[in-house]
């Protein structure tokens, strides 16, 4: 037998007693040279798990048809489209905004070069009249 293969019924063993220690059952394996037939349920799982698992989704999908139909038909598409222009709308106020915070920083940052010229400006103006 090749090494990969020992090392996987090793883990599958593992798996196995593990499934065991929890379920408090003994757990059977599922024979993987055997030709695969589709199975309704997982090997490993017990059938009351199993039926309340169909029972939830059972739940799921009735709460779900029960809604799509208290809804009624093209309410998705009004709030599709709803919800479409509401996101347009937040994208223009934010561009815009993020426009105004632009001419804003472009603003300040003339005046402060504006405001530092003057100063060097004067600065040189008296170095300039001053005698040496």
């Amino acid at each position: 037998m090749k090494p990969w293969k020992q090392q996987r019924d090793g883990v599958i063993e593992r798996a196995l007693e593990t499934v065991e220690d929890v379920i408090g059952a003994k757990a059977t394996p599922i024979d993987l040279r055997a030709p695969s037939k589709p199975a309704m349920q997982p090997a490993l799982v017990e059938p009351a798990v199993a039926e309340s698992f169909a029972i939830e989704r059972l739940a799921v999908e009735t709460a779900a048809a029960e809604r799509s139909a208290a809804i009624g038909p093209g309410s998705f598409e009004r709030d599709s489209q709803a919800r479409l222009r509401g996101e347009r709308d937040e994208i223009v106020r934010r561009v815009a905004a993020f426009k105004n915070l632009q001419i804003k920083i472009r603003l300040d940052r003339e005046q402060y070069c504006n405001a530092v010229l003057a100063k060097t400006r004067a600065v040189l103006g008296q170095q300039a009249k001053s005698p040496r």
